[in-house]
């Protein structure tokens, strides 16, 4: 079977699972849990399914990255509940809101799941020797990796804490980033990207790096935690000091540095 194909029916049916335990949870912030372990699923779907050789490194990377943001979000939603965004849409979508949510959440998930796991079709070709853009691949998927398990676990051990109410988080890569969960998020699938163009050479394989990127700058990431979190007076300072997305000393330190 044409791996497309392969990878359209899975996601179709992972994400209509995922539609139905959401309606029996009346939760639809589970299609967050689900977005990692998506491509987990895709990955092992075209390798078992016999249309594609997949790469060993490739499934290491996706498989850790997808179960670690997978268990990340699943103990986030079992100490917080259905997620303030979801929440708010169910508000607004009023009886609709199954519907709606089908379409406009998993759905329409879906189809970027499709578009960014296109970076898992292209096999491996035979007697294929990892070269020089290889590891520079693999080496930021590690950095990215990296980066976003930590910002995610010192975020999470913040939140765990009632006497960090109302505070802002600005320790650890916090201090250097406002944002430091997707910068690494961004940097891994540009590593994937590049590994898969070192043995495939299709550019397509930079779809999937392209979209996530353009999703947590300008839409779904950044965007809607500013919007939230500016609310709070104490994350205006916060702003000045620290920056968006790509991880800098804060910016008070940058200016004395400079004028030393």
């Amino acid at each position: 079977m044409n791996p497309f194909i392969v990878q359209a029916l899975t996601i179709f049916a992972f994400m209509n699972v995922g539609y139905l335990i959401a309606r029996l949870k009346t939760d639809n912030s589970i299609v967050d849990i689900l977005w990692g372990l998506g491509f987990v699923v895709v990955s092992w779907s075209l390798f078992l399914s016999g249309t594609n050789p997949m790469n060993p490194f490739l499934m290491l990377m996706v498989s850790l990255w997808g179960l670690r943001l997978g268990a990340q979000l699943y103990f986030r939603n079992k100490r917080e509940g259905e997620d303030w965004r979801y929440k708010a849409w169910r508000k607004d979508w009023g009886e609709k809101v199954n519907l709606i949510a089908y379409f406009r959440i998993f759905m329409l998930q879906g189809v970027f799941m499709f578009l960014i796991s296109m970076p898992l079709v292209p096999a491996l070709p035979e007697g294929y020797s990892p070269g020089v853009i290889a590891w520079v691949g693999i080496t930021l998927w590690f950095i990215g990796f990296s980066f976003e398990s930590i910002a995610d676990y010192q975020l999470y051990r913040f939140k765990g804490n009632p006497e960090n109410k109302g505070k802002v988080l600005d320790t650890g890569l916090w201090k250097y980033s406002r944002h430091p969960n997707y910068f690494g998020e961004i940097l891994l699938w540009w590593g994937i990207g590049i590994y898969v163009f070192s043995y495939a050479g299709v550019f397509f394989g930079f779809l999937g790096p392209l979209i996530i990127s353009l999703l947590l700058i300008f839409v779904s990431g950044v965007p809607m935690t500013e919007r939230k979190t500016k609310k709070n007076p104490k994350y205006h300072d916060y702003i000045e000091r620290t920056n968006t997305l790509i991880p800098l000393p804060p910016k008070k330190a940058r200016k004395q540095a400079l004028a030393n």
